[in-house]
């Protein structure tokens, strides 16, 4: 490991929890939330959230029910909130995945909404000659994962090494995908 790198880790800024509040930071600092979005996703937040030591969340009961008395999910549907909400912890906590919350705090839930959409969540990264830009594939594996469980509702067991190996090939090898194979 380089020195420079050696010293970030040391100062605790590659921390998950470090690199999440950046990309919070930096979602907020470039706009990416347009006009009056983010002033309204904040007043809809602090209309539905409580105080859990501190952190203002929503529970999954609470976004479930927000979703019903909105219209938007009706009672029989309330499995399908349930999906939608663990796919927001999940993109909540893009790229770290070993351990997701049990809540929603703003700043995940405004993570969680821009990794959705593949234009807004691009100046959020930095890219350089050493990564490749982010294309709209990458937003649609990200939702994929998100909502991917097993038939008992648990989400599947995420191997790192594997899929490591799997971004690797698939960010320069496009025969695969050309043939129609994964």
């Amino acid at each position: 490991m380089s020195t420079a790198i050696a010293a970030l880790v040391k100062k605790g800024i590659l921390a998950p929890d470090a690199i999440l509040n950046i990309l919070s930071q930096r979602i907020k600092d470039f706009g990416i939330l347009r006009g009056e979005e983010l002033p309204h996703l904040r007043k809809t937040f602090n209309s539905l959230c409580t105080n859990d030591n501190g952190t203002e969340i929503i529970t999954r009961s609470t976004f479930i029910s927000f979703l019903q008395t909105a219209g938007v999910l009706p009672p029989s549907m309330a499995q399908a909130g349930a999906l939608v909400y663990n796919s927001l912890l999940y993109l909540s906590q893009a790229p770290f995945y070993d351990s997701l919350p049990t809540y929603l705090t703003f700043d995940g839930l405004l993570r969680a909404l821009v990794w959705t959409d593949s234009e807004r969540s691009r100046p959020v990264y930095e890219e350089s000659i050493d990564t490749r830009t982010r294309a709209p594939a990458d937003t649609r594996r990200l939702i994929f994962q998100s909502l991917a469980t097993t038939y008992d509702g648990k989400k599947l067991p995420f191997d790192a090494e594997f899929a490591k190996m799997q971004a690797e090939r698939r960010a320069f090898d496009f025969t695969s995908v050309l043939d129609g194979d994964s």
